[in-house]
């Protein structure tokens, strides 16, 4: 799942702190449209003597905003008649920066070092995404990374130890298109029991980056083709799977073995999976049926779910053309929960020695089996607590690093160090 950016900043750090008033809450400023806000603060530990640039944007009321200042002011994006251009905040060399965070969905923050990120705005005022696995981006060569948050209303009633007028705040330090920076996110607000919650996600230790990278370039072919390097050879990020592939260094058909020994292997019955979407229980057998993969219930006739055979391509992306046969919303539910089981057994490579693709055998039991993907297994042995998102659906069995708390006071970003890696043996 892949998304969205923003953020960049500089001058009134000092104001933005100021807001953190003895006894009161942090997430009680408003920008220039009138939206809530709360502090980040970022702690800029990557050792870098360059500039470190801020880029938050997200949509709202239908429309496209950036992050223009650190009080939280949303600028809208304008077309740039088909030149790249550079939005947010010049953070400088700070070592510590603070910036309000606007009450905003599917918003991406994103920071950069020694250069902006470049973006393309439509006539329509719709800003392109950055991305670090285009030969033709100008962003390719920049060091950067980003995490996505949304800061919702809480409906009334849904969680009575809330007071009224709650707020939740999720982010998502994600890995699931690439690795560029060592970011760790904390954030501070209440459980649903209306206790103090304190958060933590991503890497956490100075050498993470470090040895992500060094294990990624000892990685067996193709994996090690992953790391991508600027002109000067410094290695400015690993790519995951399906970006590799996009970017040519990674093979089309990675995977195709593996799936059809999967195929091969289920033409018998053998294939479980158990749902619960829209709260109903509901237990499904899954078999290959004239070259695709169906799931039903037995006690229940005339409702399937079907996935075609997917590509390499596919199955790391998550897009699996699951195709449900039968009346309702509650099978729809289902069919998108059974495609989140069958990515993660298929990237987990369980898919044939835990034949319950619903189940959670245990962390011991993934990546173990070739083909081993080593994205995902390198990028959970160093993240904190082992928890990442190495592709869409790693959230399957809680291996992901999203998190919630509710009335959210502050978050804090923390970019740990950023030095060379090791020198790869050969």
């Amino acid at each position: 799942m892949s998304g969205l950016e923003a953020l960049r900043w500089f001058a009134a750090a000092i104001l933005a702190a100021i807001v953190a008033v003895a006894g009161q809450n942090e997430a009680e400023a408003a920008n220039n449209l009138g939206l809530k806000t709360f502090p980040l603060t970022i702690v800029n530990n990557s050792g870098l003597a360059q500039d470190m640039y801020v880029y938050i944007w997200a949509q709202y009321d239908n429309k496209y905003y950036y992050i223009s200042n650190v009080q939280g002011d949303m600028t809208q994006f304008r077309s740039t008649k088909g030149r790249f251009a550079s939005f947010g905040i010049n953070a400088g060399t700070a070592k510590r920066f603070v910036v309000q965070l606007p009450q905003l969905s599917a918003a991406r923050v994103t920071i950069s070092y020694d250069k902006p990120m470049q973006v393309l705005v439509s006539a329509a005022g719709a800003p392109s995404t950055p991305i670090g696995w285009s030969k033709s981006d100008p962003n390719l060569d920049t060091l950067f990374d980003w995490f996505e948050y949304t800061w919702a209303d809480v409906a009334p009633g849904s969680l009575p130890a809330l007071p009224a007028n709650s707020t939740s705040l999720n982010t998502n330090a994600t890995q699931v298109d690439m690795f560029g920076l060592p970011m760790m996110i904390r954030m501070t607000g209440v459980d649903p029991n209306n206790k103090p919650q304190t958060t933590a996600a991503g890497f956490s230790t100075p050498d993470a980056r470090r040895s992500i990278v060094t294990a990624m370039a000892r990685a067996p072919t193709p994996w090690r083709n992953l790391v991508v390097r600027n002109a000067g050879g410094f290695p400015v990020r690993v790519i995951s799977p399906y970006n590799g592939i996009n970017f040519g260094t990674f093979p089309q058909n990675q995977l195709a073995p593996y799936i059809a020994k999967v195929w091969s292997r289920y033409v018998k019955p053998g294939l479980t999976a158990t749902t619960n979407a829209t709260g109903v229980k509901a237990i499904f057998t899954g078999r290959i049926q004239d070259g695709n993969l169906v799931f039903s219930i037995p006690a229940v006739a005339g409702q399937t779910v079907t996935f075609a055979k997917p590509t390499s391509q596919m199955a790391y992306e998550g897009y699996l053309g699951t195709v449900p046969v039968g009346a309702g919303p509650t099978l729809q539910a289902q069919a998108a929960q059974l495609a989140t089981y069958v990515q993660a057994a298929l990237l987990r490579s369980t898919m044939l020695t835990v034949p319950d693709v619903s189940s959670c055998p245990g962390v011991k039991a993934y990546y173990v089996n070739n083909p081993i993907n080593w994205y995902s297994k390198i990028i959970h042995k160093y993240a904190y607590r082992n928890q990442a998102y190495g592709f869409g659906w790693d959230d399957n069995c809680n291996q992901a690093s999203d998190y919630t708390v509710f009335n959210p006071k502050r978050v804090t970003l923390i970019i740990n160090a950023i030095v060379p890696p090791k020198k790869a043996a050969h």
